[in-house]
């Protein structure tokens, strides 16, 4: 009896192995994405839209940045039968810089516990903001605001402004007032400057601006405090027709350096003669100083006129 039903039981795994070997392999059609590779344009912003050939897999599992291993949710993409778009809301905070990867991973469910994965490769394009000109000069001596012209590139406003010590933040905080912005035009306030360059040692002196925009890189404004600490006038040499009728004033332009009013006019006569010259002989408007003639005339004698006499005139400011 044992050696009867060995052979049976040889004859029976040979039917097992005829019938594994005749079966017939159904083929399976792998999933696809199409493109396989895209460009996000920071400049003008649009959505990705990518088609899916789901082949034999029974549906997209999910979509995963590798980058940082997150998977996307609901609110990221839209799902149309087989047309996936995925949304700039996602995409713009994925990709904040011109020359960035996203890479995205979509997961493909395949029949028994398989996934297929097919790679989704977006690259960012697009202008920083930056401002025009990157360099300035501040007059120490006329004050005045600083402009730049901003160009916004996809950026679309100014988060703050740093300065090497951060005196300078946002519109409105405390220091206030330091700077605007009005559509392209950035504007440093006077008191900024007058506050840090207070005195005329502080010419030759300059400040770097970091300007952080909501997007992008940020860009950077030098100022540079330039002047003149020495008050000057302007001619040095003047001729006054001693004839003319009716006779003019004689006239200079005031440079003011580090000082903004002239206290006394002295003069300074051969040989050696000095005095004061009274304020009816002389006026100040604005940058002009004006000497009047009625004083001229009592010290350029015709005597004086005859032997060719120079009159030096002190200012002191």
């Amino acid at each position: 009896m044992k050696k009867i039903f060995s052979i049976l039981l040889s004859v029976a795994l040979l039917v097992s192995l005829g019938a594994l070997t005749t079966a017939p392999v159904t083929a399976v059609t792998l999933p696809s994405i199409t493109p396989t590779s895209a460009t996000y344009n920071l400049d003008d912003v649009a959505q990705i839209v990518v088609g899916i050939d789901f082949g034999g897999s029974t549906g997209l599992a999910n979509i995963t940045n590798i980058g940082n291993g997150t998977v996307l949710g609901g609110g990221d993409y839209e799902l149309f039968e087989t047309i996936l778009v995925l949304k700039t809301s996602y995409l713009s905070g994925a990709l904040t810089l011109p020359g960035q990867t996203l890479n995205l991973q979509f997961n493909f469910n395949m029949p028994g516990p398989y996934i297929y994965d097919q790679m989704l490769t977006i690259t960012s394009t697009g202008t920083n903001p930056t401002v025009v000109p990157n360099s300035v000069d501040w007059s120490w001596n006329t004050k005045g605001n600083v402009t730049a012209a901003i160009l916004w590139g996809f950026g679309a406003s100014i988060i703050s402004i740093g300065d090497d010590v951060g005196l300078l933040v946002g519109p409105g905080l405390p220091p206030a007032n330091n700077w605007t912005n009005n559509a392209t035009t950035l504007t440093v306030m006077q008191n900024y400057f007058t506050g840090r360059w207070p005195v005329s040692a502080n010419i030759s002196s300059s400040v770097t601006l970091n300007i952080k925009f909501n997007k992008g890189a940020n860009a950077t404004l030098t100022v540079k405090c330039v002047g003149t600490a020495t008050p000057s006038l302007a001619p040095l040499v003047v001729y006054w027709d001693y004839l003319k009728s009716p006779q003019q004033n004689v006239t200079a332009t005031i440079t003011w350096g580090a000082y903004s009013t002239i206290y006394a006019v002295l003069d300074y006569t051969y040989p050696n003669l000095v005095a004061s010259i009274g304020s009816t002989n002389w006026t100040r408007v604005g940058s002009t100083l004006y000497i009047y003639p009625s004083w001229l005339t009592t010290v350029l004698n015709d005597n004086m006129v005859k032997n060719g006499y120079t009159y030096r005139l002190l200012v002191a400011a």
